[in-house]
């Protein structure tokens, strides 16, 4: 297993809720999400491309929160943590956006159609 790249190793923190809502408080469950899923979850994990969600930002919540990255009709942090985790990982010395493309064969940076990260405080799904 290798250690994330895009949080401190360690961390008990759910990512989203960290960025999103500034909660750094550390979580009993959390689920390690790899960002890129299928065919690409093997190289996610040689990577380092996971974060850690909390239920409520990984699969969503009793209540009916919509706000997950794997609930079908709610895929906007999905599409934010790929722009993330491509800029990351192209940000590391000795890596490239050639390099990127050769193994991944697909641009995931300025598809962020949502631009989560600038409209953190409007929400796109409230849950309360």
């Amino acid at each position: 297993m290798s250690k994330s790249i895009m949080e401190p190793k360690g961390s008990r923190v759910c990512f989203l809720c960290a960025l999103l809502d500034g909660d750094d408080m550390e979580k009993r469950a959390l689920h390690k999400h790899h960002i890129f899923p299928g065919k690409n979850r093997k190289l996610s994990e040689h990577y380092g491309l996971w974060v850690h969600l909390c239920v409520k930002h990984h699969e969503g919540d009793i209540e009916g929160c919509r706000e997950a990255v794997h609930h079908p009709e709610f895929n906007g942090y999905q599409r934010m943590l790929q722009e993330m985790a491509q800029e990351k990982w192209e940000s590391l010395p000795g890596h490239t956006h050639e390099e990127w493309m050769e193994i991944f064969g697909e641009n995931f940076i300025g598809r962020n159609s949502h631009n989560l990260r600038e409209k953190s405080t409007e929400k796109m799904e409230v849950c309360t």
